[in-house]
Parts: C-alpha cells; structure tokens; sequence
C-alpha cells in the first residue's frame, strides 16, 4: 500500500484532490454525528424518522451516478469534484434551519455532490496510475478519504451534547469551500504537469488520445519511443503516408 501512498504525493493532481476530499469527508462526518440533532431539535421530529428524511440522498445520488459520465466529459473530472463539493455545501446550509421541506431538499443536493465528487475524484485517479497500482492506490485513497470521515463523526458525536448542533454545520460548510477551492488548484497542477511533458499529462493524456504517449525523430542507431526501429536512410519516415507518422525530418 505504501506504493499508493507515493503515487497520491508525486502524481498531480491526485495528491491535492485527495487532501480536498479527506476535508470534505472530515466534513460529511460531522453531519453524521448531528444527524439525530437535526431531526429532533431542529425539525422537532422524531428520531425514528430519520431514515425516511434521508432516503432522499438515495434517490439523488442515483441520478447523480447517471449524469457523471456526461459531466466529466463535458467539463473535466476536476472541475466536477469542485462542482461536487460545491453542492455538497449548499446541500448542508438547509440544515441549520427549522423546515423540513428544505432539510429534504437540501440532503438531496448532499446526494448529488457526495456522488458528483466521487465519480470525479475516481475517474481521475484510474486515468493517472498505471494498471500494476490500480488495486494499491485504490487502497490507499479510500483509506486516507475514510480516516478523516471515521474521525470527525466520533468528534462530532462527542461534541454534540455540549455544544449546539448548528455551530457544528457552520465549521462543516466553512471547511467544504475550502476543499473545492483546493480541487480547482490541483486542476492547474494538471495543466501544469501536461504543460511540462511529465507523468501527469503524457501517459494520462495519451490514454485519453489513444496515441503514443511521446515520439521523437531520434538518430541512427537509437530506438525511438512510439515509432519502430528502421534500416531506412534518415530524413524518410519510416511510417507510411497518412499511418499517423508523417513525414520525418
């Protein structure tokens, strides 16, 4: 696992979306430990109603599952883990008030973005590592995003019968816009890495195109990355017209 663990710190920009998403859990703990707070002093329900009023995050993260494909074709895997946290945190404002129609609304906007963000955060990360560290980095990342979670629910549950509930969902709506803020970041870190030729943006960038991650025109005698050796007297190609070398130089 220590080898996914490397892969996460030097490979951008998955080392920054997973601190933003080990915020955004850290976060979505706290409002699992004042779940029971919300139902029964904030909406005066009782408690066991709290699996009904929740359900709908079930429903909506459904329909986010069906439209995460589209969106981060559309706009980016990063971009729709910053869209993701974004909704995430205007799903939980609902909950510091006293109506339920717009608890229920806003738990469903919790579903869309709890799932937008994953899907996004995972797409990029199989995109950036190479097959033999799929299983390892998989490991090492669902780790470091449900450390943080497991954490600030024990915190927050232990906190809860001293301090008011909604001070709680303050420090978790603050502390999401800082974790998306942080994923925009880790897309120019991308931008960056592709810019600069490096492992970021070659072989990722080169899976995406279905092309060699990096042709050079070489000298005698050398092998040339992404072209065959050839015998073939230098300035012809040694591809065919209209293959996808061109002409050499």
């Amino acid at each position: 696992m220590t080898a996914g663990f490397r892969h996460l710190a030097r490979t951008a920009p998955l080392g920054v979306l997973t601190v933003a998403l080990g915020v955004a859990f850290g976060a979505v703990g706290l409002l699992n430990a004042v779940s029971l707070a919300i139902v029964e002093d904030g909406l005066g329900l009782p408690a066991a109603l709290l699996g009904p009023v929740s359900s709908v995050q079930a429903v909506t993260a459904i329909v986010a599952g069906l439209t995460a494909a589209r969106l981060a074709a559309r706009w980016g895997a990063q971009r729709l883990v910053a869209l993701g946290l974004v909704v995430l945190a205007l799903g939980i404002v609902p909950a510091t008030g006293t109506s339920v129609v717009a608890v229920v609304v806003g738990l469903g906007g919790v579903g869309l973005g709890v799932t937008w963000a994953i899907v996004g955060f995972v797409t990029e990360r199989q995109l950036r590592t190479p097959p033999a560290l799929q299983g390892r980095v998989a490991a090492a990342s669902t780790m470091l995003l449900n450390v943080p979670q497991l954490l600030l629910t024990v915190v927050g549950a232990a906190l809860v019968g001293v301090v008011d509930y909604r001070a709680l969902l303050v420090v978790t709506v603050a502390g999401i816009p800082v974790a998306a803020a942080l994923a925009l970041r880790g897309r120019r870190a991308g931008v960056g890495a592709r810019a600069r030729g490096g492992p970021a943006g070659t072989a990722a960038g080169a899976q995406r195109r279905g092309t060699p991650a990096r042709r050079s025109t070489g000298t005698a005698g050398e092998t040339t990355p992404g072209r065959p050796q050839s015998s073939r007297p230098r300035g012809r190609s040694a591809w065919p017209r209209g293959a996808g070398g061109g002409r050499g130089r």
